[in-house]
């Protein structure tokens, strides 16, 4: 059942009471991984139209995943992106890698196209395909080190499989790093996807890894569920009734960042308490 796609009102409460009750057992099961509350924000790098979630998720790219220790440990960087878009993150991980220190594979949905300015960020250490994630992960992947994806495992609709198929291709020693929804999400972004991942999906989804360490890092907290929903979802309905100008997204969305950045230390507090709209998955593989 996938949300993305449509569901009838019957649809929707059965995936809400599911989304209810994986939320409510997440609490009496035993997490797999370290626990990690908060990475404060110490960069915040962003352009255009983006939300609270994606300044906190370039946060994490930039100030949480170790690539000076990923650097020493591999002789090559090799990153897979799952999910790429129009290859978002690119220019971050050149100003982190440095441009041309390492491969990188971003792959997309089979109907996605890439715009021009992301075509002319191709050459031969940058790549792209289409694939379809539903039935698995391209075989190319196996030479890859480092796995990315944000916001993207929980539009895939044969999970399973693509778990399966992604942990028997991991041939090296690599790193993972994912960005998923937790329950709460569903608020800021109705109904979004096929799953969230509370502690019950995360363990099902790591147990079919062979890991030396995983863990998890909440975020997105009260504040930014509450702001979220005010000043960017309502935005989303009204537009489907009413034009609604580029100018008034850019500034709701200007507002509700600095919002929540003023606002981090409780943002903070209730991710850390459970209130919270995503987190990070990550692990090392043997």
């Amino acid at each position: 059942m996938n949300a993305d796609r449509g569901l009838s009102p019957i649809q929707r409460v059965l995936w809400m009471y599911r989304a209810l009750k994986n939320y409510v057992l997440s609490f009496f099961l035993v997490r797999r991984g370290d626990t990690l509350y908060n990475v404060p924000l110490k960069k915040v790098i962003f352009t255009g139209l983006a939300s609270p979630t994606r300044m906190y998720t370039e946060n994490l790219i930039s100030n949480f995943i170790p690539w000076k220790k990923i650097t020493n440990e591999l002789p090559n960087i090799f990153v897979c992106e799952f999910g790429c878009g129009d290859l978002r993150y690119l220019d971050l991980l050149n100003e982190l890698l440095g441009e041309g220190n390492f491969r990188y594979i971003g792959i997309e949905a089979p109907d996605f196209k890439l715009g021009k300015e992301a075509v002319n960020k191709l050459n031969e250490k940058v790549k792209f395909i289409n694939y379809n994630l539903n039935d698995g992960v391209p075989d190319c992947i196996s030479e890859c080190n480092v796995f990315l994806s944000f916001s993207v495992l929980e539009h895939i609709d044969n999970i399973d499989n693509f778990t399966k198929n992604y942990s028997s291709k991991v041939c090296v020693k690599s790193f993972h790093y994912h960005s998923v929804p937790t329950f709460l999400s569903v608020f800021n972004y109705l109904w979004h996807g096929c799953r969230h991942f509370n502690a019950l999906e995360r363990n099902k989804f790591l147990g079919k890894f062979n890991y030396k360490k995983a863990g998890i890092v909440y975020y997105g907290g009260l504040v930014n569920l509450l702001v979220h929903s005010i000043l960017i979802t309502s935005i989303d309905i009204i537009s489907k009734l009413f034009v609604v100008k580029q100018r008034v997204r850019f500034v709701t969305q200007s507002w509700s960042r600095e919002l929540v950045l003023k606002t981090q230390p409780l943002d903070d507090f209730t991710a850390r308490i459970g209130i919270n709209t995503f987190c990070l998955i990550f692990w090392k593989s043997n």
